[in-house]
């Protein structure tokens, strides 16, 4: 009896993702979509890789959200639209998802696709930082440096999250 070699185990697990995919399942299209853009055991194609991803996105997938909050913020397989950008890092954000909560503070502090607002940059980089999220705690103190004057916002102080 013959084992099946690598190729063939992998092409068989693409086809089960491809399948559960087409049938909605949000993992797997977040799964396929990640795998299609990066050409991973497939005909690489960043804008189909972007379209399965737009799908479990669409699904509150939060992984999903902020690799196409990514996605549209460079325009890596998608145009490039730091608006939608915002919107689906804030979409993830709001799943706790540490990075998109990291992107939304730094797109919040800088103005990038939204208006300059310092007390939510403040409030997501609070949130990153509280998951250990890289950078987030430095950012979080910079801005605090750089506006002293900046009114935290207590609501966020006191929500419970991160209490010792």
């Amino acid at each position: 009896m013959s084992n099946p070699d690598s190729a063939d185990l992998a092409a068989a697990r693409i086809d089960a993702i491809r399948q559960a995919a087409e049938q909605g399942d949000a993992q797997a299209q977040f799964e396929l979509g990640h795998i299609t853009a990066r050409g991973e055991g497939v005909t690489g194609d960043k804008a189909e890789g972007a379209s399965w991803i737009r799908k479990a996105a669409s699904q509150g997938h939060a992984d999903a959200q902020y690799l196409l909050g990514l996605m549209r913020e460079d325009g890596n397989g998608c145009d490039i639209d730091p608006t939608d950008a915002v919107r689906w890092y804030g979409q993830a954000a709001n799943q706790d998802h540490a990075g998109a909560q990291y992107r939304l503070a730094q797109m919040k502090e800088h103005g990038v696709g939204c208006e300059i607002n310092l007390t939510e940059a403040f409030k997501w980089y609070r949130r990153a930082a509280l998951q250990d999220y890289p950078d987030a705690r430095e950012d979080l103190l910079d801005l605090c440096r750089a506006h002293p004057d900046l009114p935290l916002p207590v609501s966020e102080l006191l929500d419970g999250k991160g209490r010792s």
